[in-house]
């Protein structure tokens, strides 16, 4: 058996047993490998309970730690929470005790809001109330006046004519607002009424009264017969603005009767009294649908209407030239008679002109040196023709002359200056000149561009300084 030499460094204080001097080697090496064992199972177990010890210590240590912190913090949030509790409880409180005000509040609100609403609906009740009654007293004024407006401009008008031209654009006026119609008026037609309305089915003849008195007779069977005349008309309306008809004054103002072809014709009394006319009017639709129902109405083929209706056309033709005949002379001697009163007017101009040429001659020739003076200089005064109506001075009058003369020594050229007419006529006063002659100078020495009709200044003039000094 073949042996093995160890070779060990050990403490210097190592005391090496007895054993290893005397065993054998396989002893020697048994007690070697035991010990090695030995060794190696005691360290094992000394660090795996070492490890354990200092694991429970650090345990318990850091469980203490913990316990410690743990405690701080769960005193700390305790006193955290109890003011948090606190200041809950604190705002809790101010928001029931806003809320108690709020709800307050609210309810005087609504309160005070009541009783605000209901006094404005009251106030504005009565203002409406107030303006209701104030609207109905103004429209019954207003109707008071115009009836009194109606009266006075029936008395006003002097003549039957304009009274009748009233009473037609009085009615014309109501048919256009009472039917769906066209309106035209025939009055200066010969026989025809002075009002023909035309509906899609049918002509109708208006005849309009204006009368201080009653319709008489004769003027119903004046109606009648224009009606017979025109036989293409299906229905005719005599009206009476403010008198009654004679025999056709029934309950409400309104009569019928038809004549020998079946159509009709209605009169009607006292319209302007009626409260609604526009409406009084509109409940006459009826009337006018039944007549255009009916057939329309043939005229008589016997020989004797035939020729009573050629003889009333040429009448009627040559009324109507005869009118237009009396027309035209009429407006012929009219424009003769302006024609001569310009003639008349031009030659007294003349007249005039010639009298203050003479005047001035007789003074040259017979007057004194002053006399002579005066005339030569108004001869030699030229006038600016925008202002006045002739160039030379002399050729005015002797009152007009010694009146420009006056206006030119108070007044100076200026196109961009006006001066006022009252001004000229205060001062012409204080002068010895009256303020109609001043006024009538206008139309004898003045151009129209520089005072005009009806006109309060002079354009092209301004006063003197010293004459206002």
């Amino acid at each position: 058996m073949s042996e093995q030499q160890l070779t060990l460094t050990l403490p210097y204080s190592f005391s090496i047993p007895s054993f290893y001097d005397s065993a054998e080697p396989e002893d020697v090496a048994l007690a070697l490998d035991l010990g090695a064992a030995a060794i190696s199972f005691l360290k094992n177990k000394t660090t795996e309970k070492v490890r354990k010890e200092t694991h429970a210590e650090a345990v318990n240590h850091a469980m203490k730690v913990h316990e410690e912190t743990l405690g701080e913090l769960q005193s700390k949030y305790k006193e955290e929470k109890e003011r948090l509790d606190e200041r809950i409880r604190s705002l809790t409180n101010k928001l029931t005790q806003h809320e108690l005000e709020a709800r307050e509040f609210r309810q005087a609100c609504q309160k005070d809001a009541r009783e605000n609403f209901r006094e404005i609906v009251d106030m504005k009740d009565k203002q409406i109330s107030d303006l209701e009654e104030k609207l109905a007293k103004t429209l019954e004024h207003m109707a008071n006046r115009f009836d009194v407006l109606h009266t006075s401009l029936t008395k006003t008008l002097s003549s039957s004519k304009e009274k009748g031209e009233l009473g037609e654009g009085i009615v014309e006026d109501l048919i256009k607002k009472a039917y769906d119609c066209d309106v035209s008026l025939v009055s200066k037609d010969a026989q025809t009424a002075d009002i023909r309305m035309t509906r899609s089915k049918g002509t109708y003849f208006w005849e309009v009264k204006n009368y201080t008195r009653m319709v008489n007779k004769e003027e119903i069977e004046k109606f009648k017969r224009d009606m017979r005349l025109h036989p293409d008309v299906r229905a005719g309306f005599l009206v009476s603005l403010n008198q009654g008809i004679v025999g056709k004054t029934r309950a409400g103002n309104i009569d019928t009767e038809f004549l020998e072809d079946g159509r009709f014709i209605v009169y009607i009394s006292h319209l302007m009294k009626q409260h609604d006319v526009v409406f009084y009017l509109q409940t006459l639709r009826p009337l006018l649908e039944a007549a255009e129902q009916t057939t329309r109405v043939q005229t008589e083929e016997s020989e004797v209407v035939r020729s009573l209706e050629q003889k009333a056309f040429l009448i009627s033709t040559l009324l109507k030239t005869h009118e237009q005949t009396i027309v035209k002379h009429r407006n012929s001697l009219a424009g003769h008679k302006k024609r001569i009163d310009a003639m008349f007017s031009e030659f007294q101009a003349f007249l005039v002109e010639s009298e203050s040429q003479t005047t001035n001659l007789l003074k040259i020739a017979m007057g004194s040196q002053t006399e002579q003076k005066e005339v030569a200089e108004r001869t030699e005064t030229m006038l600016p023709l925008q202002i006045y109506s002739k160039e030379k001075l002399v050729e005015y009058t002797e009152k007009d002359q010694k009146f420009i003369q006056w206006l030119v020594s108070k007044t100076t050229l200026d196109e961009d200056k006006e001066i006022q007419l009252s001004d000229v006529v205060e001062k012409a006063k204080e002068d010895g000149f009256a303020e109609k002659y001043v006024r009538g100078t206008r139309e004898t020495c003045f151009q129209d561009r520089a005072w005009g009709k009806g006109g309060r200044i002079i354009r092209g003039l301004s006063w003197k300084v010293s004459s206002t000094q």
